[in-house]
């Protein structure tokens, strides 16, 4: 039996059908949207023990925690709640309760910040320029302490910009905002267009935590999850755009946003060892990520 903590999320939700077919029961935070096979909790106070207490889980795959960067900036002691002392609690509550249970800590690329070269490997430096970068640290050093001196089996995923259906946040989201509310031939963004990332689709993320809880190390280990392929912001939003069909220009101011890298690419070959592959192309992914848009 497999628990997805943050089932109403965007990856939490995928999660869900990815796994409807092992006995999948969903955590969530939203009591006014409870869902089938779900229960509830309360984000700021949650309640842990009772749940291990009740359900004798294999996996626990903690896809909870807060926005994201700009959240941090904005609300730092939030962010650390929700994404430190809240995996804490998941982890006291697994070693009292569930030593049998794998746990599974979605982490973030944004540990490592800017980083000196690429790829990005795990055991490079890390260096976080958000809270939300320094709070995820937190995190995979709570589950390495937990392993070590416990002997809960866990491991941190370093998730690196991953999109899809569902996705109603962060750079896609707002050109496609942008773009549809747009009153004249422009738009204008953050940064230079010369920024990059490894984007990694929906579909690639959730085969990648699967081969994972099949093959992995659950000793504290750290794994990068990504593509392996540097795009640069100007590209995927000017395809993003062709594909809404929009004649729009995207302009980029020249400012960096507080908290945002510069470049990321990742070394996936500890993923690639189990046998990942990539399958869906930024082309493919945005062509997707356009038609939910439009049915939405």
């Amino acid at each position: 039996m497999i628990l997805i903590i943050g089932s109403e999320g965007c990856i939490g939700s995928h999660l869900m059908k990815y796994f409807s077919n092992v006995n999948a029961l969903g955590c969530q935070t939203n009591p006014n949207n409870k869902k089938e096979n779900s229960i509830y909790v309360n984000k700021l106070n949650p309640d842990f023990n009772s749940i291990f207490k009740k359900y004798k889980f294999d996996v626990c795959i903690n896809a909870s925690g807060s926005k994201g960067v700009g959240f941090s900036i904005e609300n730092p002691e939030l962010d650390f709640q929700l994404n430190v002392e809240n995996t804490k609690k998941i982890l006291e509550a697994i070693k009292m309760y569930a030593p049998q249970c794998k746990f599974v800590n979605l982490s973030s690329a944004a540990v490592y910040g800017n980083p000196k070269h690429l790829p990005i490997k795990e055991l490079d430096d890390v260096d976080p320029i958000s809270p939300y970068g320094k709070h995820k640290l937190l995190a995979e050093s709570l589950i390495t302490k937990f392993y070590q001196d416990y002997k809960v089996a866990a491991c941190s995923l370093r998730i690196f910009s991953v999109y899809g259906p569902g996705l109603k946040k962060q750079l896609l989201w707002d050109v496609y905002n942008k773009a549809m509310d747009a009153k004249g031939d422009s738009i204008s963004l953050y940064g230079t267009g010369l920024e990059s990332r490894d984007y990694i689709y929906i579909d690639d993320l959730l085969s990648a935590i699967d081969l994972v809880l099949k093959n992995g190390d659950f000793n504290g280990t750290i794994y990068n999850v990504a593509s392996g392929v540097e795009v640069e912001i100007q590209k995927i939003t000017k395809l993003l755009v062709s594909k809404l069909n929009k004649n729009i220009n995207i302009q980029f101011n020249g400012v960096v946003k507080e908290g945002d890298p510069l470049n990321w690419l990742s070394d996936i070959t500890r993923l690639k060892k189990m046998g990942y592959k990539s399958e869906v192309s930024i082309e493919v992914g945005v062509k997707r990520y356009v038609e939910w848009l439009e049915k939405k």
